[in-house]
C-alpha cells in the first residue's frame, strides 16, 4: 500500500498556489520527510545531501549524489535530476546546487527556505546564491502535513490495525512464555512484536513502503514502567508488574500507535486506582478532540482530570503529538499550541501516570479529528478487565 501519483500531482500544485499567493518563485526543500511527502521519494540521510527545489510552475528538480542517481531515477518521481559525485567535494554539495539553480536562471528570484535548515546550510546557500532574496517558507509544506487527505487517512488506519494486533501479539507471547514457566524479557517482547509485524505486512500487503522504522516500539515493566521513554531492557517480566506495551508501525509510511498497561496476574487496589484514573483521564481527553477545540484546551480537559484526582504530581508529559509520515509531528496537544483542531488531523492521545518506584500507567490511541467528533483508530480494549494477562 502506498500513496499513487495524483496524490503528489495535487500536492506540488497546493505548493505551488502558494508560492504564486506568496510571490515566490520556487521553494528549496532540504528535509527529507518533506521532499517524500512533495514527491513520494524516500531516502536514507548521509552526510551527503538530497534537496528538491519545487519552482512556481512547471516540475520539480532534485539534486542527489552519484551514488543515488539510478535509485532516484529508477523511481521516476522527477523528470529532472541534477548529479553531484561526493561530500564533501571539491565543490560543496550545497554549492553545486546552487550553481545550478543559477544556471537555470534563478540567480536573482526569492526562493523559500525551511527554517529546519541548519544554520551552516542557510548560511552557505545565502553566500553561493547572494543575489537571490531568500524568505523561510517551510510552513508551506508544514501546514499541508497537518490536515491528512482520504488516502492519507486509509493508510492510517492500516497502521492502526497492524499496530492493535501487534499488542495482542505481545500479550499472547507473555501469556504463553509465562504458563511455560519462563517469562520473557522486555527486550524478547519488543523484538517478537517487530518481527511478527513486518512478517505479517510482508505476506498481507502487496506492497511494503519501507521507510526508517517499519515497526516497533518500547516494552518495559514493574518499576521502569514509570520511566515514559525507557527502552526495553533485559529484565524479565514478573507476576505483579504492570506491563506497558508502547507499539506501532508503518503502512505507506504512514504511522499509527496503540499503548496500553497491562497487569501480570490480579491488579492490587493501588494498581487498579491508578489505571482507572489513566482510563478516565484517555477517554476525556480523546472525546475533547473536537474539531474547532484548540489543542491547549484539549490537553487541559485530559491531564486537568489527573490533577483533580490527586494525581498530578506523576504527571511527566503532554496529552499527545501529531501523527503522520512520523510519529511524532505537529500539532502538539499540550499547553503551549493554540493550533486548532480540524477535521481530518491524526494525533494520539495518551496520558500518563508514572509513579516513581512503583510503575507506570499509560494508555495511548491513534486518534482521527472527524466530521462530527474524534474517531479512535486503534481499538485494543481499554477497560481494566481486558488488560490483565492471566497467569
Amino acid at each position: 500500500m502506498r500513496l499513487k501519483e495524483p496524490f503528489y500531482r495535487r500536492k506540488l500544485s497546493q505548493i505551488q498556489e502558494e508560492l504564486e499567493h506568496r510571490n515566490l518563485d520556487g521553494l528549496f526543500v532540504h528535509h527529507h520527510l518533506n521532499i517524500f511527502y512533495a514527491i513520494g521519494f524516500f531516502h536514507t540521510t548521509t552526510e551527503r545531501p538530497i534537496c528538491l527545489f519545487i519552482p512556481r510552475s512547471g516540475g520539480p528538480l532534485i539534486f542527489v549524489p552519484k551514488l543515488e542517481e539510478d535509485y532516484v531515477r529508477e523511481a521516476g518521481l522527477v523528470p529532472e535530476v541534477e548529479v553531484y559525485f561526493e561530500y564533501p567535494g571539491v565543490v560543496h554539495p550545497i554549492d553545486f546546487m546552487m550553481e545550478r539553480l543559477a544556471a537555470r536562471g534563478y540567480g536573482r528570484s526569492r526562493i523559500g527556505f525551511e527554517g529546519s535548515m541548519s544554520v551552516n546550510t542557510r548560511e552557505r546557500i545565502g553566500r553561493a546564491l547572494p543575489e537571490a532574496t531568500w524568505v523561510e517558507a517551510g510552513d508551506i509544506i508544514a501546514s499541508l502535513r497537518l490536515v491528512k487527505e482520504p488516502e492519507e487517512i486509509a493508510l492510517h488506519r492500516k497502521a492502526s490495525e497492524y499496530s492493535d494486533r501487534m499488542v495482542e501479539a505481545g500479550v499472547a507471547f507473555v501469556r504463553e512464555r509465562g504458563r511455560a514457566g519462563r517469562f520473557p524479557s522486555e527486550n524478547e517482547i519488543a523484538q517478537y512484536v517487530t518481527d511478527w509485524a513486518i512478517n505479517r505486512m510482508e505476506e498481507e500487503l502487496e506492497e511494503v513502503v519501507v521507510v526508517s522504522m517499519l515497526a516497533g516500539g518500547l516494552v518495559y515493566a514493574g518499576p521502569r514502567s514509570a520511566y515514559p521513554h525507557g527502552l526495553p531492557s533485559q529484565r524479565r517480566v514478573q507476576p505483579g508488574d504492570n506491563l506497558i506495551l508502547s507499539l506501532g508501525c508503518a503502512v505507506g509510511a504512514y504511522f499509527a500507535e496503540c499503548e496500553r498497561t497491562f497487569f501480570i496476574g490480579e491488579p492490587t487496589a493501588e494498581q487498579r486506582r491508578y489505571y482507572e484514573v489513566c482510563r478516565e483521564a484517555q477517554e476525556a481527553g480523546t472525546l475533547a478532540l473536537q474539531p474547532g477545540t484548540r489543542c491547549c484546551d484539549a490537553n487541559r480537559t485530559c491531564l486537568g482530570l489527573i490533577r483533580e484526582r490527586g494525581m498530578g504530581e506523576f504527571i511527566k508529559h503532554r496529552q499527545g503529538h501529531g501523527i503522520g509520515i512520523t510519529f511524532h509531528e505537529p500539532p502538539w496537544i499540550e499547553d503551549g499550541d493554540t493550533t486548532v483542531l480540524r477535521p481530518g488531523m491524526v494525533v494520539s492521545c495518551e496520558p500518563g501516570i508514572y509513579v516513581p518506584g512503583h510503575g507506570g500507567y499509560r494508555i495511548s490511541d491513534t486518534v482521527l479529528v472527524g466530521e462530527q467528533g474524534p474517531e479512535r483508530l486503534t481499538r485494543f480494549p481499554r477497560d481494566l478487565e481486558s488488560v490483565v494477562i492471566d497467569i
